[in-house]
């Protein structure tokens, strides 16, 4: 396939198929696929891969919705990488609240470490309201 310089940026992209029905390449198809999974846009993909921007919106529909894909599998391993880290503060937690093991560290970590447990409660409090007014009805 012959390949032409993009508008958007100087690497070098592949040209359309001269033909209406002309099948685009498996690995072009998996790239545009892995750019909307990224949350790119149409007119992005198209700038950067040479695929028409009409044909990514295309293959987004044959897809079904992209955030259920997004969702699926990357939405597995963040949910199990939450839960362990909670699950590894958790532990974390029992033991800064042994007294003995408090009063055998350094003041200055003491203060650091509840910094951060502190910084990172507040995040994931931050976040569980994010989610809830993401879910609000709109009046």
């Amino acid at each position: 396939m012959a390949a032409a310089k993009s508008k958007a940026s100087d690497t070098v992209v592949p040209k359309k198929p001269k033909t209406r029905g002309e099948r685009w390449p498996a690995e072009k198809r998996a790239e545009v696929i892995a750019l909307l999974m990224l949350g790119n846009y149409p007119s992005h993909i198209e700038a950067t891969t040479g695929v028409p921007e009409n044909t990514v919106r295309d293959w987004a529909k044959d897809l079904g919705s992209i955030d259920a894909l997004r969702q699926g599998r990357i939405g597995d391993l963040v949910y199990k990488y939450v839960t362990e880290s909670l699950d590894t503060l958790a532990s974390q937690s029992t033991t800064l609240r042994d007294p003995d093991w408090v009063k055998a560290q350094p003041a200055d970590s003491i203060a650091i470490l509840h910094g951060v447990i502190c910084d990172k409660v507040c995040k994931i409090l931050a976040a569980i309201e994010r989610g809830r007014d993401d879910r609000a009805i709109p009046d």
